[in-house]
């Protein structure tokens, strides 16, 4: 309150030459030095191209509309994220651009790395300001349904039938083009094990390879592999539109305004990742279609959305073990989420509900890991999964310090994985070539655990020598989920660092493996069609839809406002997405988009929850 006191006392002239010697400070901490830029990208802007002049010219209106105009001020909330966002998001770029902090204290001061971590900074507490004000914004009162012409009642009174049929209309174009849709190189693998052809091992989820295998064999059985691939694709397809269509359900439920809700329609229908995904033969739709289901389901208990019957815990049951089984880390997120949730709930009815759907997560996935993997002859390779990070640290040490490692650290090193390769194996972006020299791979779960055991030990003691190193492994294999790093150009392994969508199968050619023919004639449209897909990544605005960090930052300040209105039992409805975060930073591939995709689907439902708070009558009714 004294600040914008003291603010109305500034001339208002001087308030806006500070505010645009501010946006100039702001551009400018953004620059990188395209002198020294080593990065999987195009070559950055100099510091006098125009484009910064720009930037320049957009933060002063960004500052000037959210400081003079709507006469926000930032809260410590904003200020905290906010400078925490110039401290990761400058480290996070330069080691993209770099590959090394080595520049600090050689090309740049401290004092200069500083300044550019407040002015990035500063630009965040600003944009956290205004979300967070804007989303503690009293909602406009919802429009009467009387008032509606007789479309727009249809539409309210069957709104999943209608977004289901909507979404799965604009998505047929990417279904119809990519026919029988593009195999990505896990589902390959996993139908190879399937066959026999390879050793069955838990590193891809068991139940996927099972639904994608039945899929496959049934089309080959009426048709071909062709077919088998349609049929998975179908139902990965109406389970993303499903839980898209309940998406804006659940929207029009929190009484949104319909401008907003064609937003929401826009959103699913317009941007090509929905479509994309819908086509993309892999376990990441299927999977982020049942924890969005899963999280609407949440959502709708705890605000007294829906009566929840006995059938409707069933089913919130089955959708919790769903998403343990489609893929491996799901566990990871739902066992937290339902922790969390159990603090939630005010009615000791729901909470021996959600006491025993988290006891049948657990029994089930207990079952499956120890019971019936080991009585099919399932090898157990799981152990070496969470070890990414820890590989990369490793190998990023051996590339800059191999000279100085003690006979037993070498030895002990070379005991899990080649150290004669990894240092040159090792890529920033991705730990798959340092883990494919995982020695012990394959063995099974003791002999795996056993001699993670003895590098675990190893691993722990080089931190202290080498402790920047290890910062620098860590955040180059998730930089991109939390810092607005550009796209990934040039030869990566496999191609995978920061990919969006992809646009071919992935075949092994041999007797019984798995093979697709995508139609010649469409030949000429699929790149036609890559080519509008990836243009939109160019797109001004657009474009940071298809960022991660752009939704990261989104959630952090919704969470904000929700923090701000007092709403903390409220904020446990962040942990799902938080979890999956936490997934996104220990996986094997940064800026990973089908990683990420389960938090941008999740996004709208909270944005939505944020803004529309329940009211008296609601918050004593839920739970």
């Amino acid at each position: 309150m004294q600040v914008s006191q003291n603010l109305k006392k500034v001339p208002r002239p001087v308030l806006l030459l500070l505010l645009i010697a501010a946006a100039i400070l702001c551009a400018k901490s953004f620059v990188i030095n395209p002198q020294l830029f080593a990065g999987k990208a195009s070559i950055p802007a100099e510091s006098t191209d125009t484009v910064w002049s720009f930037v320049a010219f957009t933060l002063a209106g960004l500052f000037y509309v959210t400081y003079l105009r709507l006469r926000y001020r930032p809260k410590a909330g904003e200020i905290g994220f906010g400078l925490l966002f110039g401290i990761l998001n400058y480290f996070g770029t330069t080691l993209f651009a770099y590959d090394s902090w080595a520049f600090i204290g050689v090309f740049q001061s401290w004092t200069a790395v500083a300044v550019k971590c407040i002015g990035q900074g500063f630009t965040m507490v600003t944009l956290l300001t205004l979300v967070s004000n804007s989303l503690q914004k009293q909602p406009f009162p919802k429009t009467p349904l009387h008032k509606y012409g007789r479309l727009r009642s249809f539409f309210a009174w069957h709104t999943t039938l209608v977004c289901v049929l909507l979404f799965v209309l604009c998505w047929s174009p990417y279904l119809i083009i990519f026919y029988p849709g593009t195999v990505i190189s896990d589902m390959s693998w996993m139908f190879e094990q399937l066959q026999g052809i390879t050793q069955m091992t838990t590193w891809h989820s068991v139940f996927t390879t099972w639904v994608f295998g039945g899929c496959i064999y049934l089309g080959r059985f009426l048709s071909g592999d062709n077919l088998g691939c349609l049929l998975y694709m179908l139902l990965q397809t109406f389970a993303l539109a499903y839980a898209c269509a309940r998406t804006v359900s659940l929207v029009r439920q929190l009484d949104i305004q319909w401008q907003w809700q064609i937003g929401v329609l826009a959103f699913f229908t317009i941007l090509p990742f929905w479509g994309g995904y819908s086509m993309m033969i892999g376990k990441d739709t299927l999977y982020t279609a049942t924890l969005l289901l899963f999280f609407i389901n949440t959502i709708e208990w705890m605000r007294g959305l829906r009566v929840f019957r006995t059938k409707h815990w069933l089913i919130y049951g089955v959708l919790s073990m769903l998403v343990c089984l489609w893929r491996n880390n799901g566990l990871y997120v739902v066992v937290p989420s339902l922790l969390a949730f159990l603090f939630m709930a005010k009615n000791n009815s729901i909470r021996k509900r959600l006491t025993g759907v988290l006891t049948g997560v657990l029994v089930l996935v207990m079952g499956l890991n120890h019971i019936v993997v080991p009585a099919l002859g399932i090898i157990d390779n799981t152990a070496s999964g969470i070890y990414s990070v820890c590989f990369q640290q490793t190998a990023r040490v051996v590339r800059s310090y191999k000279d100085e490692l003690t006979p037993d650290e070498t030895a002990e090193i070379d005991r899990v994985l080649d150290i004669e390769t990894i240092g040159n194996l090792y890529e920033p972006w991705i730990s798959d070539p340092v883990k494919m020299t995982f020695r012990q791979f394959g063995q099974g779960a003791a002999v795996e655990k056993a001699a993670l055991r003895r590098y675990r030990k190893t691993w722990f003691s080089m931190m202290f020598k080498y402790p920047v190193t290890y910062l620098q492994a860590f955040m180059a294999g998730n930089r991109g989920y939390y810092s607005f790093i550009p796209k990934y150009t040039g030869i990566t392994y496999s191609q995978q660092a920061g990919l969006r969508f992809v646009y071919t199968s992935f075949d092994i050619e041999g007797e019984g493996e798995l093979h697709t023919v995508q139609p010649e004639a469409f030949t000429s449209l699929r790149i036609y069609a890559a080519k509008i897909i990836e243009g939109f990544r160019t797109l001004p605005i657009i474009q940071l839809l298809f960022t991660c960090a752009f939704y990261t930052w989104l959630l952090i300040g919704a969470a904000i406002a929700m923090a701000h209105r007092r709403r903390w039992r409220e904020l446990l409805l962040f942990v799902p997405a938080l979890f999956s975060f936490a997934v996104c930073l220990v996986s094997p591939v940064d800026d990973y988009f089908r990683y990420f995709l389960p938090i941008i689907a999740m996004t709208i439902p909270l944005l939505a929850c944020t803004h529309y708070p329940p009211n008296a009558e609601v918050a004593n009714h839920a739970g």
